[in-house]
């Protein structure tokens, strides 16, 4: 329900559900947002992700406007969602994410992080490759992101990568390092 008043105006939200294709995106319990002058401020909501019989959730809060102060974590996210836009890659694992939104809108700063566990392919699984665990973590500005990245691919591989990597253009400084990975990587990564 959408409340006017003189000193902002209130969105109360008691049920939200969208989809597309095979995922549903719910909201979990009741919660408002409110708007005032050209700031959005976001109470606490608790949102659930399901894609088939994998669920996630998903729960942000703060506010945007000119100043940006925004949480958003992801908890258990599938993999698999990677379905909905490439039906072939056979994705699975979990995914975490949290992401920190500070700042003014025109530059904006992000801090983030990635987990993912139990990650595969399709093609990975059919060449016998092991699930694979990666952390990675940074923070966005300036149309760039450091990057601070490790994985390991079963029990013995194992990747690192530290850096800066711009979202188009020059810049890029990376330093990517591995230790033992198994040769069907290298396999599916050469030609003919």
């Amino acid at each position: 329900a959408w409340t006017p008043g003189e000193a902002g105006s209130t969105l109360a939200l008691d049920r939200l559900a969208l989809g597309w294709k095979t995922a549903r995106l719910d909201l979990v319990r009741p919660s408002t947002v409110t708007v005032i002058g050209g700031d959005v401020a976001i109470a606490p909501t608790a949102l659930r992700l399901a894609a088939g019989d994998r669920v996630g959730d998903i729960d942000l809060s703060g506010r945007a406007g000119r100043d940006l102060d925004l949480v958003v974590t992801a908890r258990r996210l599938p993999a698999g969602l990677a379905a909905l836009v490439a039906p072939d890659l056979g994705g699975d694992g979990r995914i975490g994410v949290d992401l920190r939104v500070l700042g003014v809108r025109k530059t904006p700063r992000v801090v983030w992080k990635v987990v993912g566990d139990g990650l595969s392919l399709a093609a990975g699984r059919a060449a016998g490759l092991p699930s694979a665990k990666i952390v990675a973590e940074g923070e966005f500005a300036d149309r760039a992101t450091t990057l601070d990245a490790t994985g390991t691919l079963g029990k013995a591989a194992g990747f690192a990568a530290k850096g800066r990597v711009p979202l188009a253009g020059d810049g890029l400084a990376l330093e990517v390092t591995a230790t033992r990975l198994p040769l069907a990587l290298v396999d599916g990564a050469s030609p003919g």
